[in-house]
């Protein structure tokens, strides 16, 4: 379920990472660069070949291989409705449905579980959302339009703030962005900071960077620089000024470079915010490069690194990604890899996920198409723990149907030693579905699950569970 759930959670986000370069003046994708695929049901084919899981050496893995060979995995995805099934070969072993706020299993067929909000991962006692799936790899899922909507709001800002511009002439190189000609600065006194809050409000869109920047208090003198071409293209941002949630107040310095043109498009982005009192901060540093390469393929890399420091405990992420689109009239053809690394809360050792994906993406946005692999390998202090390849085919689905059960159980209703033995009572219904079936396809071949169990206690088992199958 782990590496499954991270695979998830390295597709959306590679899928993220390539579509955001999308609109640009030079996209990645080409072939699906302009799909919304929101609202597209769409069905996901997994199967997993693993050959490093630790603690597990090898003797214990190649008892697990058997298994894995003839354990799929299929995902089906709609407007708030999906659902989970894992098969041996043809024969689906389990399946957990959502519809809303409810959901149903295959192994409990009498019973519709109902919460007001993700009642999944209410059942089955951890997060399973998307959303958990980007914590794992230590992402922000709304990162993804932080980038597009600071520019949206940038765009505003000569005329928005015209009335506190000043301009002044310069001709200063920024080396791999352009050649500026003239500065415009735009100064807010103390009285003003209230107003220079305002203005980026208003023309910041909905979302992710519109909240953060409400819910800041802005303090004191505030001040965007801005390097223009001749030809009046932005090429650098600066901003300097006090500002923080309440209490917290940061000296704030954000430099954003960009260039954006028919031959590349590259954005630089340097944060620093330390506190006005006391050690805590947060600081970034990314970059990222679209163009294409000498054989004409697509190119997306760059790198990041942010680090916080909260209570004089540190937090580091730091990342880097090299991505290739091959492409065709017909289809993205993507490989490459990314690799993500993180030390939490004082932690003096790193956790590193590195995603190689070979995937292939054609068909329409109707009818999409997404084929390949994705190898995954984790590390902990520079020691494998995890390695695996995850194939993957995706197409389109068609809409779930939904019958209704006699029993409904409202989880969000329930007191904790309720809910407890709800899970309980879910997770050995699980179980059961899988293993018995399993250990009589397999065997005396499943040692995964007799390993140092007597020769008549492996029997007896396999009798019981080809008697409790029929």
């Amino acid at each position: 379920m782990r590496i499954v759930k991270r695979m998830l959670a390295a597709t959306l986000s590679l899928l993220v990472l390539m579509m955001n370069a999308a609109w640009a003046e030079v996209p990645f994708l080409m072939h699906s660069g302009d799909w919304d695929l929101d609202g597209t049901p769409v069905e996901v084919l997994l199967k997993a070949d693993v050959d490093t899981h630790m603690p597990f050496d090898e003797e214990r893995l190649e008892m697990l291989t058997p298994i894995t060979d003839i354990l799929s995995m299929q995902l089906i995805t709609g407007p708030d409705e999906g659902l989970v099934t894992v098969s041996m070969d043809e024969d689906e072993l389990i399946t957990l449905q959502y519809r809303g706020n409810s959901v149903q299993l295959s192994s409990m067929p009498d019973v519709t579980y109902t919460a007001q909000a993700d009642p999944m991962s209410m059942l089955l006692g951890e997060d399973v959302s998307a959303e958990g799936g980007y914590e794992m790899l230590g992402l922000a899922r709304e990162g993804e339009t932080l980038l597009t909507d600071g520019q949206a709001m940038l765009a505003k800002i000569p005329q928005a703030m015209a009335d506190y511009g000043k301009k002044s002439k310069n001709t200063t190189s920024i080396s791999g962005y352009g050649r500026a000609a003239y500065i415009m600065d735009y100064t807010f006194s103390l009285k003003q900071a209230e107003v220079f809050q305002e203005i980026l409000l208003s023309n910041t869109p909905d979302g992710w960077l519109h909240d953060i920047i409400s819910g800041l208090v802005f303090s004191g003198k505030q001040s965007i620089r801005i390097h223009f071409s001749a030809d009046d293209v932005m090429l650098r941002m600066e901003y300097n000024g006090s500002c923080g949630p309440e209490g917290e107040l940061r000296t704030v310095k954000l430099i954003y470079k960009m260039r954006h043109d028919a031959d590349m498009d590259k954005d630089y982005i340097e944060l620093t915010s330390p506190a006005k009192k006391g050690k805590d901060k947060n600081n970034l540093t990314f970059e990222r490069t679209v163009q294409t390469n000498k054989k004409g393929a697509r190119v997306i890399e760059g790198s990041f690194k942010y680090t916080v420091v909260k209570q004089s405990v540190t937090s580091v992420w730091n990342g880097a990604f090299g991505l290739n689109n091959a492409y065709s009239s017909d289809a993205d053809v993507i490989n490459g890899e990314v690799t993500i690394e993180k030390k939490l809360n004082g932690a003096d050792k790193y956790d590193t996920v590195t995603l190689a994906p070979k995937l292939t993406i054609c068909g329409t946005q109707e009818h999409p198409v997404i084929t390949g692999t994705m190898e995954i390998t984790e590390k902990y202090a520079g020691r494998t723990t995890e390695h695996a390849f995850v194939s993957i085919d995706l197409k389109s689905a068609e809409p779930l149907s939904w019958t209704e059960r006699p029993t409904t159980v409202d989880l969000a209703a329930m007191e904790d030693q309720g809910l407890a033995k709800v899970r309980e009572e879910v997770s050995a219904s699980i179980a059961t579905a899988l293993v018995r079936p399993l250990i009589v396809k397999l065997g005396k071949d499943a040692q995964w699950f007799f390993r140092d169990l007597p020769e008549e206690a492996i029997q007896a088992i396999i009798d019981s569970a080809a008697s409790a199958v029929q």
